[in-house]
């Protein structure tokens, strides 16, 4: 197989599945795409070392904006002080 037919058959499957199961934000659904991840890592390196670094660079940018933890982000100071005044705040 050429490494195109390896990219369609594996990698861009394997990548739209994991960014869906990231989406999402549930714990388990990043277990199955961190998963799915590897095995299409594994599938793509296989037959290309070097498309490999596809599937790196991208768990390097889900990691690296929080999408690939499992984890709600925190609310900021900003939307806590944002918040409507429930009355019972105290004047000064």
């Amino acid at each position: 197989m050429s490494v195109w037919q390896v990219w369609l058959l594996v990698g861009v499957p394997a990548l739209a599945i994991a960014l869906a199961c990231f989406a999402r934000g549930s714990r388990v659904l990043w277990l199955v795409g961190l998963v799915v991840l590897v095995v299409g890592c594994a599938g793509v390196m296989a037959v290309s070392p070097a498309s490999g670094a596809a599937f790196g660079g991208l768990l390097a940018l889900l990691y690296a904006t929080g999408r690939g933890s499992g984890k709600r982000p925190r609310e900021s100071a900003d939307a806590q002080e944002a918040a409507p005044d429930d009355g019972y705040s105290r004047q000064p």
